[in-house]
């Protein structure tokens, strides 16, 4: 095939289908443990601010004040916010439903100020918002890859309680198993993830990435494991196809990615008999 060729010449064919691989691990092991605990919309307000964070490295370094690597940026703005989001569970009761969509309004705000200050619309902030997995470089991928590992290595030694806590919070207290520490050290996890993830997919489709395999997987599989098996397996599927056919139908990759997942939750819903 004339795109295995072109992957084997050039340098970022191969980091894009590397990136693609990558993330279509560790978006579902995340998913695993978000879509259980209704926090999707959790991920959707750490994209928009870690893309706020990257338009604030733009504004810094427009300005001469000083040059952050607008990844780092998105990472630590992040953090901060997945930190703050579980800090607000507490005090919050119905925070999907009001909490996060004014922290989304907030940071688009702050976002659209930050790109105006930065005298309009770049390239760069537009790879964020709808992805721009074909210009990852090599530095990123070995980003991607360190912290992917890291996080996949993170899941399985502390996986039974990862599991626990989603089942069943009483239970964690009984068993003696310091639940904030955990809330709050997956929430780190993930923001980290979302916002590597932000550069390949786009602010505006990485949720859909952690959600969809998670939601068509838990249609056709009865157990824990297997549906994460299977969410991955629907994720690298989906990612590799969606990559290869943007190449020959000349279309934004992250979208092509999309698309194919919805079509594979729309047949998980009618060949699934187990309810998600």
């Amino acid at each position: 095939m004339d795109v295995i060729k072109l992957i084997i010449e050039y340098e970022f064919l191969r980091n894009a289908y590397l990136v693609g691989v990558i993330v279509g691990i560790i978006l579902p092991t995340v998913g695993m443990f978000v879509v259980p605990r209704n926090k999707s919309m959790s991920i959707m307000s750490m994209s928009y601010i870690s893309v706020t964070g990257v338009t604030f490295s733009m504004l810094l370094a427009k300005k001469g004040i000083a040059y952050i690597n607008p990844l780092h940026m998105a990472i630590l703005f992040s953090i901060v916010s997945g930190i703050l989001l579980e800090g607000l569970t507490k005090k919050i009761k119905n925070l999907e439903d009001v909490g996060i969509p004014i922290i989304i309004s907030g940071s688009t705000a702050i976002m659209m100020i930050f790109i105006s200050l930065s005298d309009g619309f770049n390239q760069d902030v537009k790879g964020y918002l709808f992805g721009e997995i074909l210009t990852t470089t090599r530095y990123e991928v070995i980003i991607l890859f360190t912290i992917g590992l890291f996080i996949i290595v993170g899941v399985i030694k502390n996986y039974d309680k990862y599991v626990a806590f989603i089942i069943d919070e009483r239970y964690c207290k009984f068993s003696n198993i310091n639940i904030i520490r955990k809330k709050y050290l997956f929430a780190t996890m993930l923001s980290v993830v979302v916002a590597i993830s932000v550069k390949a997919v786009g602010m505006m489709l990485v949720t859909a990435l952690v959600v969809l395999p998670v939601a068509s997987a838990s249609k056709i599989s009865r157990s824990f494991k297997k549906t994460y098996i299977v969410s991955i397996l629907i994720s690298e599927i989906c990612m590799i196809l969606g990559l290869t056919m943007s190449y020959y139908l000349d279309l934004p990759s992250s979208a092509v990615v999309i698309i194919i997942n919805l079509i594979v939750f729309i047949i998980s819903l009618k060949v699934g008999g187990v309810d998600a």
